[in-house]
């Protein structure tokens, strides 16, 4: 068996492995070479027929190798060539272009670029009707490993450049057509490369011949080396175990989000690219590669110094990497799951995913971004420094389902459902048995048991029930739109093959910590929807949601832990509250509960009633089922009972308010008086004792204080409000002053004028029939309130109603304004 540090000691091991072909358009080098052919002179591009008929003059057919021979068969290749020492290449920027797309080859081959040179063999001339069947490159010099060609300006059609290996074919048109006529075109590929050249049809090519030679130590790169090493690591991937089948590489450039977004795997660079394609060669197709830009937080404490930007770091909490944006081979967004898949960052070396080295894990991270020092009172300062970096992800596609669930259950199911595949289905069921479900919600678990029921042909085969027994296991409630899946699930299924399943739900629901107040009347909705398919199979649950519906009633009507939270008598906390038991009622009045229920839960329900004081409970009985209908014989005692319990309660509140009402009335009807029991308070006994007597008019009164005092005093006996229009305090008329329950508060009704100054302040109090009126005003409301209460009683079949106040009204006094009948010559010094 092999381990993740096996496969990374195989990666390493290659020479940067890269493509076994490269080709394309070349547009670093110069478009005129300056090429000079001995002969024939300076060329002109592209050429025109009058010039390659010159070139054919000096060149030669080209010859071709068969077994240790050289030989010319123009069945096998036709193609005119010029010897390297014909050729002189006379653009002095040439040698520099040639050199920066020699290592731009060398790169996308795979090999170090500083360890390969391009030295020149031949000038090639294809005419029309130029070929050169399949063949290998022979080695033309010390170290050669593959051939560069590069097609100068050319004009002509056909001639496509064929690369195979390995049952690989790659194909170069070379820009036939307009666009090779304006441009340098490049094909570069291992020497043991099967290649081929179709017929040139119209135009003529004209093509600089390299042998790509290495420079370096060891083993001179080739295509067929870089698969032995492949088949090495394919045999490592094979034997890896199963908890070490997710692998990360290190990326050693930088990617935008952008670029691989669109290109996805494609905008690999370099040795990227080179991993990337040796590691998914040599999986064989067994593993899917995702790229991901990471990130890490670490975290310095430490001091601040004296100067800004100055921190002593004392200590490192280095940050777990995660994962910020995901993007599939082809560029398309991928799994928000993978985003939070559990990653062992740690180097293959010390049994990690990451294959490279710590060095190389420090040159993956980069520099980072330090964040600004924050300062913690008096435990020193801290800095955060941000590190950022691609990462290539590969792991088993067999196993890619059970690690996504692992990261995210809830996304997986909403793609496998989307999906409808019934493997993937069956593998997220058998994941949900095994790991349990407490991140799913309910909606999660309606949608996989609809799943279970439309992905399958056969729903009632056993397989299928088993699962929907398994996810009903870890269902956490019972909502509306579970319910309707599951008498969905019935009638497709069969209630034979879901019966027992579903009383297990309803068993594990009754122990539910929770299910008094939620998940019981749902169940009684489910009984209740059952019945016409099941018929009386359902009795045995009505019987048990019956007893479980009385039971949720009885229990203590408050919460311990509402979601009221707030100031209680302990201090902030959640408060008791009463627990709204309406689903609970509603549940009562279904036909479940009168079709089924057992006499004693019949007898506990009255019980409840009888001593309920629930808002709910008078809509309860408004839906109980009729009399003839299903269940209405037991329903018509529990509404007689109800309602007599609610009329004796009834009766009960209105005795007490006839008893009250009739005290506060027995007297009769007020007569008027001057007298007013006056509740005022810091103000001189003299003005009190004024307007608690029978004296009529206004009275001055010398108040001394200055007017400011006079003010204050006037303000206190009428409510603080100065009436423009009377010129006084209080006037009667006023809304504030003449409100009704104002004047019978304060207990008097005067108006209060203030005038003078200093120690001569005086204010003119002159007593209104407001107090009077308003008296006689709450009498009469009183009395017809007893009336009213009195008729009710008699409804309700209780004691008859007791004589009504029948004392004569007293004549309605004036209330426009304040009495000025009276003399106010009187002045009373209150300062002596």
């Amino acid at each position: 068996m092999s381990s993740r540090e096996d496969v990374w000691r195989l990666i390493s091991q290659l020479d940067v492995p890269g493509e076994t072909s490269t080709g394309g358009s070349a547009p670093s080098l110069p478009c005129l070479p300056g090429l000079d052919v001995e002969g024939v002179g300076l060329l002109p591009l592209p050429l025109n027929e009058e010039t390659a008929y010159k070139l054919a003059g000096v060149a030669v057919q080209a010859p071709h190798g068969k077994g240790t021979e050289t030989v010319v068969d123009t069945t096998v290749r036709n193609t005119l060539q010029v010897d390297a020492d014909l050729v002189t290449l006379r653009n002095p920027r040439w040698d520099d272009a040639l050199d920066k797309q020699v290592a731009l080859v060398a790169e996308a081959l795979g090999v170090n670029k500083s360890n390969v040179r391009a030295e020149l063999y031949k000038l090639l001339l294809y005419e029309p009707g130029s070929f050169f069947k399949r063949h290998k490159d022979t080695e033309k010099a010390d170290g050669m490993f593959g051939t560069l060609v590069i097609q100068l300006p050319s004009t002509f059609t056909g001639g496509t450049f064929e690369v195979n290996h390995a049952g690989k074919e790659k194909v170069y048109t070379m820009g036939a057509g307009d666009e090779a006529a304006y441009g340098c075109h490049f094909v570069a590929h291992y020497a043991d490369c099967d290649h081929e050249i179709k017929p040139v049809e119209t135009g003529y090519r004209l093509a600089l011949v390299y042998s790509l030679c290495y420079n370096g130590n060891g083993e001179t790169p080739s295509a067929a080396a870089l698969g032995g090493t492949l088949s090495e690591i394919a045999a490592a991937l094979r034997s890896l175990p199963e908890d070490e089948t997710m692998l990360v590489l290190n990326m050693e450039h930088e990617y935008t989000t952008a670029s691989l977004a669109r290109y996805g795997v494609g905008c690999l660079k370099g040795a990227d690219k080179a991993k990337y394609k040796a590691l998914n060669s040599a999986s064989e197709g067994t593993y899917t590669f995702v790229v991901a830009c990471a990130e890490r937080v670490d975290c310095e404490m430490g001091d601040g110094g004296y100067y800004y930007g100055d921190f002593d770091v004392h200590e490192t909490e280095e940050g777990r990497p995660h994962l910020n944006e995901v993007f599939n081979a082809d560029g398309t967004k991928g799994s928000a799951a993978i985003k939070k898949l559990h990653i062992d960052w740690e180097v293959a070396e010390e049994g990690g995913a990451v294959l490279c080295s710590q060095e190389e894990v420090e040159e993956m991270w980069g520099d980072g971004d330090e964040g600004g020092v924050e300062y913690t009172g008096n435990e020193g300062a801290s800095r955060e420094t941000t590190y950022h970096c691609c990462v290539l992800l590969a792991y088993r596609k067999d196993a890619e389902l059970e690690l996504l669930m692992g990261a995210d259950l809830r996304a997986v199911v909403r793609d496998v459902v989307n999906r409808r595949d019934p493997a993937e289905l069956t593998r997220v069921v058998e994941y949900v048995k095994k790991h349990g479900a407490r991140i799913l919600e309910l909606d999660d678990f309606r949608v996989l048991i609809r799943s279970l029921i439309t992905t399958f042909a056969n729903p009632a085969q056993a397989n299928v029930v088993e699962m929907i027994r398994v996810v009903l296991s870890h269902a956490n409630g019972l909502d509306a739109s579970l319910v309707d899946e599951l008498v969905d699930a019935v009638r497709r299924c069969g209630w034979a093959a879901l019966g027992s399943v579903i009383a297990g739900f309803f068993q594990r629901m009754r122990k539910s910590e929770n299910y008094a107040t939620s998940t019981i009347p749902k169940r009684a909705e489910l009984a209740l929807k059952l019945v016409p398919q099941i018929g009386s199979d359902v009795m045995s649950l009505m019987c048990e949601v019956g007893s479980d519906l009385v039971t949720a009633l009885e229990s203590p009507s408050t919460n311990q832990r509402s979601s009221n939270y707030g100031y209680s008598y302990y201090g902030y906390g959640y408060r008791q509250v009463p627990e709204d038991r309406s689903d609970v009622l509603s549940a009562i009045t279904l036909k479940v509960f009168f079709r089924a229920c057992k006499p004693d839960d019949l007898a506990r329900f009255v019980k409840w009633a009888e001593k309920a004081e629930e808002p709910a409970l008078k809509r309860a009985v408004d839906s109980l089922p009729a009399e003839g209908a299903e269940g209405g014989e037991k329903a018509a005692q529990v509404r007689n009972r109800i309602i007599s319990r609610q009329r004796e309660a009834k009766l009960a509140v209105l005795e007490a308010r006839r008893a009250k009402l009739e005290n506060e009335t027995r007297n009769g009807e007020p007569a008027f008086t001057w007298c007013m029991p006056t509740k005022a308070t810091g103000v001189h006994h003299q003005i009190l004792a004024y307007i608690r007597g029978t004296e009529n008019g206004s009275k001055n009164f010398v108040v001394g204080g200055g007017i400011k005092n006079a003010r204050g005093i006037c303000t206190t006996l009428t409510g603080n409000h100065y009436d423009r229009a009377y010129r006084a305090y209080g006037a009667y008329g006023n809304n504030s002053n003449s409100n009704e329950a104002n004047i019978l508060q304060r207990g008097h009704s005067v108006t209060a004028t203030p005038s003078g100054s200093g120690a001569s302040a005086t204010i003119a109090v002159c007593k209104t029939r407001a107090y009077h009126e308003a008296t006689v005003s709450k009498y009469r409301r009183l009395s017809a309130e007893l009336a009213d209460v009195r008729k009710e009683i008699k409804a309700l079949g209780g004691g008859e109603a007791g004589p009504s106040s029948s004392a004569p009204p007293s004549k309605k006094a004036r209330t426009a304004g304040p009495d000025k009948s009276a003399s106010t010559k009187e002045v009373v010094d209150l300062t002596n």
